[in-house]
């Protein structure tokens, strides 16, 4: 990871622009510029005037002129901001020097104060903290004392509890405990998290309490949520419907209705159609909120951690609809907090259906054919959330 140190004498008004001049490599940077106050005026530093005033005692007292002296005030903010650069590869890049970016405000280029290029700390080599050193006789008598080794990695792991489904739960957990299983507990505090905060188990290097933790993990569905409706919408397919005018995801909510809900008439399947898509899409958003302030909350929490700083998100995806606002803010709190995130996709590990689960009913043949794009185009979208989450933030995105 790269942290770059700008210094400029512009206000910010406006975002920087950054060029990187060697090498084809992408780069992603929210620079803030600092400002330089004007000299204070003299008002208030002029030499006293005499002055003098009859005491109750008929006494006249003056007081002393001071020496005259301008005040120059200066504010100087300088700002650190972390940046990933990454290769074609996807590989990150560490042998960048400050002549490698140019700085940009306003179309005026900038000067680069600070540069200063982070390696990753050798979790090989603890830092071990042990009592006063005792005579040869006392430790031939007594125990060997208990050595601390101060961690130098903490490692959340985070699973998305709440969009996670039974299915996901076997695999998921299996690669959470390989990825246990080659944490080095010695220097490493590892803790489990997940989106509803059922489970929670704060960094530690008991790996007992950490698999049991684990092993307790199951889908937590927000009140309201994960309740089939007729005819059923996915939060993808509603997006498509009251925000992208999608007539091929509102056909097959359409005949879905037809087909299983009883609606004989066209008219009537369609407003069924539109009622169940609202009710999907006010359901995914709120679940798509939950998750994302959660995952915020860990970042906060840690970012308090001294050392290497890393979380592992396991989740199926979800989708994003109302901006990426709140992901935004999840992003780059984590990139201010040295923070790396890598996300594994539960979906992923298995082969989904293009037509859905196997409780999904499926209709008739125009159905089938457009419900396979929906559901294709619905894997990319939820897919993409967690790759960007990943690649932003320096971590790395396992399908």
């Amino acid at each position: 990871m790269l942290s770059l140190r700008l210094f400029t004498r512009t206000t910010i008004e406006s975002t920087l622009r950054v060029v990187l001049l060697s090498g084809s490599f992408a780069c992603s940077l929210a620079i803030c510029a600092a400002g330089q106050s004007p000299p204070a005026s003299d008002e208030g530093h002029g030499p006293a005037s005499p002055s003098s005033g009859n005491t109750g005692g008929g006494q006249q007292s003056s007081s002393a002129p001071q020496d005259a002296g301008a005040t120059l005030r200066v504010r100087v903010n300088l700002v650190l901001e972390p940046v990933v650069v990454r290769d074609a590869d996807g590989n990150a890049v560490g042998n960048l020097r400050a002549e490698d970016f140019r700085v940009f405000d306003n179309n005026k280029p900038q000067q680069i104060a600070e540069f200063a290029v982070e390696q990753a700390a050798d979790a090989r080599e603890p830092i071990a903290v042990a009592g006063a050193l005792q005579s040869d006789a006392a430790s031939r008598l007594s125990p060997a004392p208990r050595v601390f080794v101060v961690p130098r990695r903490f490692t959340a792991l985070f699973f998305d509890d709440i969009h996670l489904e039974v299915d996901d739960l076997p695999r998921v957990r299996d690669a959470a405990l390989r990825c246990l299983s080659n944490a080095p507990l010695s220097s490493e505090r590892v803790g489990v998290y997940t989106s509803s905060g059922k489970t929670k188990i704060d960094f530690t290097d008991d790996r007992v309490r950490l698999e049991d933790a684990l092993n307790h993990i199951r889908p937590e569905k927000l009140p309201g949520a994960g309740m089939k409706d007729c005819p059923e919408v996915t939060h993808f397919q509603a997006d498509g419907i009251m925000n992208k005018n999608d007539q091929g995801a509102l056909h097959v909510a359409v005949e879905d209705a037809m087909m299983f809900c009883g609606a004989g008439q066209e008219e009537i399947a369609t407003e069924m159609a539109v009622e169940a898509a609202k009710r999907a899409l006010e359901s995914g958003d709120r679940q798509a909120r939950f998750s994302l302030n959660s995952l915020r909350d860990l970042v906060a929490r840690l970012a308090a951690a001294p050392g290497q700083r890393s979380i592992v998100m396991a989740s199926p995806g979800f989708l994003v609809t109302d901006g990426d606002f709140q992901q935004a803010k999840v992003i780059d709190r984590a990139i201010r907090s040295r923070i790396v995130i890598s996300a594994l996709d539960a979906r992923g590990l298995y082969a989904a259906s293009p037509l859905g689960d196997a409780s999904q009913r499926v209709g008739g043949p125009a159905s089938v054919i457009q419900r396979t794009t929906v559901n294709s185009a619905n894997g990319l979208a939820v897919e993409g959330v967690l790759w960007e989450i990943a690649n932003e933030t320096g971590g790395t995105f396992f399908p």
